[in-house]
């Protein structure tokens, strides 16, 4: 079931937006949800939805998505579907002679103009496997435990990619790829689109990458020292000396930069321990 929410400009635009949805013959689209006096959410099959936007154009092209997912963002609701599906329009890569990106439409045919009517499902943000796992080691006196985390099997849609290379103004501090890795002159097999096109990057398939990912969580280290010279001499009967750090590694077929939305950072720490 496709999901879209639908912001109204004005509350008495409600009524007609049930006097459109009531008149569409064969399909299902009903108002579902009225969020707030700025935002209605109605819910249907994706061709009900489609002959809505098709009969109030003005009125619901206002500000339309479908759990930020119909127009710019890559999740919706659709029946028969994972709710973690990732909807994209399918991207044929960068024209070599243009720069221009070239998306496959819904009747199989290729433009250049990106349209939301045109998503298709491409992967799972979910990994088929993942878990963790330990390790302890223990040898005169030494004590080193490890703690490893692993994902594999599933996708995942690289907005930061997307907004640090292409969704930027180049005369801007950016990523060093949005120069280096962009199309510049005809011939160029690039990755990225024209450095000069200054078009905002909706859903792509281009941005879709799979993840197989293995971390290490957490390492710690410590040594026991029991000697009689200590006792003897220190009136220590146990000392012990420790150190762990988090996030040790993360290698990943995905590559990302971290904490830019959320602070990310490495902890150390260090342990002294003394009985007398």
């Amino acid at each position: 079931m496709n999901r879209t929410n639908i912001r109204i400009e004005q509350p008495s635009d409600y009524r007609k937006v049930e006097e459109i949805t009531a008149s569409i013959a064969d399909e299902v689209v009903v108002p579902a949800n009225y969020n707030s006096p700025g935002q209605l959410v109605i819910s249907g099959s994706v061709e009900a939805v489609d002959a809505a936007f098709e009969k109030g154009p003005g009125l619901l092209a206002v500000d339309v998505r479908a759990g930020q997912g119909l127009l710019n963002g890559v999740s919706a609701n659709f029946e028969g579907q994972s709710i973690n599906t990732i909807f994209v329009v399918e991207s044929l890569g960068i024209n070599p002679a243009t720069g221009v990106e070239l998306f496959r439409d819904r009747t199989g045919g290729i433009t250049e103009t990106w349209d939301p009517r045109d998503k298709v499902p491409w992967g799972v943000n979910e990994p088929k496997l993942w878990g963790s796992f330990n390790t302890s080691l223990q040898l005169r006196g030494f004590t080193l435990n490890a703690i490893f985390g692993y994902r594999t099997g599933g996708s995942y849609y690289n907005q930061t990619l997307a907004d640090r290379v292409e969704n930027i103004y180049p005369y801007d501090n950016v990523d060093r790829r949005a120069y280096s890795d962009r199309w510049k002159e005809p011939g160029d097999h690039a990755m990225f689109k024209a450095i000069g096109d200054f078009t905002t990057t909706n859903a792509s398939s281009r941005f879709v990458m799979r993840e197989n990912t293995l971390e290490c969580r957490s390492v710690s280290l410590h040594y026991e020292c029991r000697s009689e010279w200590l006792e003897r001499n220190m009136s220590l009967s146990y000392l012990s000396v420790g150190a762990y750090m988090d996030d040790v590694f993360r290698l990943s077929s995905i590559r990302q930069e971290r904490g830019l939305n959320y602070p990310f950072s490495k902890k150390f720490s260090f342990s002294l321990t003394a009985r007398f």
